[in-house]
């Protein structure tokens, strides 16, 4: 009994409703941040090491066809790097070693889009990831427009609104 009141304002309807909205928001993000990993981080890391392979084949026809010739070898080099620092700063190359589509950038990515706010840092790769969007989208937002009315009406009846 003493706990209860100790805890009353706690278990008011309102703050349980409000408990409730933030406990749905919170499982709907990351319910939405597992479906996106799943679907997502395969095909990232699939197409990152890929794309780290052709680049390497690629260095090793350049640098077979400039072994005897140092200046250019060197010329060669200075500018791969440049390339490879300017792709990494662009997040153009992917690299398997820092993917977009980890748990927490998916958990970033279905944030911004429950928010609406959508920064366009990284896009799914696959049909089903593209669908996912507008179909999460929807869901998402109809979710953070309930969990934000429930947790306004908590807050106002909070302060003695009507």
């Amino acid at each position: 009994m003493q706990l209860r009141r100790a805890l009353g304002h706690l278990l008011r309807p309102t703050w349980r409703r409000c408990v409730a909205a933030a406990l749905l928001y919170t499982a709907t993000a990351h319910l939405g941040a597992v479906i996106f990993y799943a679907i997502e981080g395969g095909e990232e890391r699939a197409r990152a090491v890929a794309f780290q392979e052709q680049l390497q084949q690629r260095r090793e026809l350049v640098e077979a066809a400039l072994v005897n010739d140092t200046t250019a070898r060197a010329a060669l080099d200075a500018l791969v790097s440049q390339l490879d620092e300017y792709a990494n700063s662009k997040q153009s190359a992917p690299n398997p070693d820092a993917l977009n589509w980890s748990f927490g950038g998916s958990l970033f990515f279905v944030l911004t889009i429950m928010t609406t706010i959508g920064y366009g840092t990284f896009v799914p790769y696959t049909l089903a990831g593209e669908v996912l969007v507008v179909v999460f989208g929807l869901v998402g937002l109809a979710v953070s427009g309930a969990c934000l009315t429930v947790l306004a009406d908590g807050l106002d009846k909070a302060r003695g609104g009507p």
